[in-house]
């Protein structure tokens, strides 16, 4: 198969400014929308059959049990979707021509991995049929990774313009009722609940706040006026105390090492103010203290888990359940 020119397949997308406008007359905004892959789960049974194969054709000796091989090969994804060039290709291509044009970006990585694991850098190298087989299992990861982590520092159009997914939720405000302005802890709950589902996810996300849906689901300017009225205080810059107070909040959630994992920014869209708050996955598992507001009104306090299903945030209520995802998601800290 010919090499495929990256400089044919990615689209080279503008850095973002402070502030953009969106008039009503330039029809809609493109965005990534549903090329937004499947959740980064590399599929364990395919990974285990691959080994084998590998062990039974060229005398290997390695132990999928001990999860040597993913946790190779996640490092190789890992260290390659953080770069700026890799999340451009991977918004911009299929996941087919994405696979071919990082087949050697994809060696490089394995090279660089050399010192983690010899043998298996060696295999990859040496055995074209056993690096065909990994990279058919970790490409459509690290495109799923470069996505997400796109998501951080894309222009802000982009996102409002992709509809809700399983990476990217919306809400029209954090400390207030949208139609009345009244706080509400109720919405500032259904906040941090999704902030705490993201960081439990594989993958982490993005939370836009100021941020309403229109009739087809995309992403319009609400705005954080009502969260400002609600924190401001004399002389001070209304965004700074909105951030804030979103840091103190969620830090009383769920504590000062989850929230290390976050990172939020205020920009401008049509003289409103959006707060984009990017989450990445956590190495522990988190559970959130929260709020709720029961059927009688009235104010019960909690300590939930959740986490990111298809398109929504969930509550373990199970503790059986819990535990499985937690053997799944941090296979060395199940009994955290």
């Amino acid at each position: 198969t010919d090499k495929v020119d990256l400089t044919a397949l990615a689209t080279r997308l503008q850095a973002e400014e402070e502030s953009i406008s969106l008039a009503d007359d330039e029809g809609e905004l493109s965005g990534p929308g549903e090329m937004f892959g499947r959740p980064g789960i590399p599929d364990m049974e395919s990974l285990s059959e691959i080994i084998r194969l590998l062990n039974e054709r060229y005398g290997g000796h390695f132990e999928p049990e001990e999860r040597i091989v993913r946790h190779f090969f996640n490092g190789v994804t890992n260290g390659l979707a953080g770069r700026p060039d890799i999340q451009a290709a991977a918004i911009a291509n299929s996941e087919e021509n994405f696979s071919i044009a990082m087949a050697d970006e994809f060696q490089d990585g394995v090279i660089d991995q050399m010192g983690v694991a010899k043998d298996l850098t060696t295999a990859y190298l040496d055995q074209p049929e056993f690096a065909a087989d990994i990279r058919a299992v970790f490409m459509p990861l690290l495109q799923t990774k470069a996505k997400i982590a796109y998501q951080e520092h894309c222009p802000i159009g982009e996102l409002m313009a992709a509809k809700e997914s399983d990476w990217l939720e919306y809400k029209s405000t954090f400390h207030v009722e949208a139609d009345t302005g009244a706080p509400h802890k109720g919405v500032e709950t259904a906040a941090i609940k999704s902030v705490a589902a993201f960081l439990n996810s594989w993958d982490g996300g993005t939370l836009l706040l100021g941020v309403a849906e229109d009739a087809e689901g995309r992403g319009v300017p609400f705005g954080l006026e009502g969260d400002y009225a609600q924190f401001r205080k004399g002389g001070k810059d209304d965004e700074d105390q909105f951030l804030r107070a979103l840091t103190d909040k969620l830090t009383h959630s769920f504590g000062a090492a989850a929230v290390t994992n976050l990172s939020a920014r205020v920009v401008t869209v049509d003289g409103k103010d959006i707060c984009r708050v990017h989450i990445k996955p956590c190495g522990f598992p988190v559970e959130a203290k929260v709020t709720v507001v029961d059927k009688k009104g009235q104010h019960v306090k909690q300590t939930n888990r959740y986490v990111r299903l298809p398109n929504k945030s969930h509550k373990f209520t199970n503790d059986d359940e819990w535990e499985k995802f937690k053997t799944q998601r941090w296979p060395r800290n199940a009994n955290v």
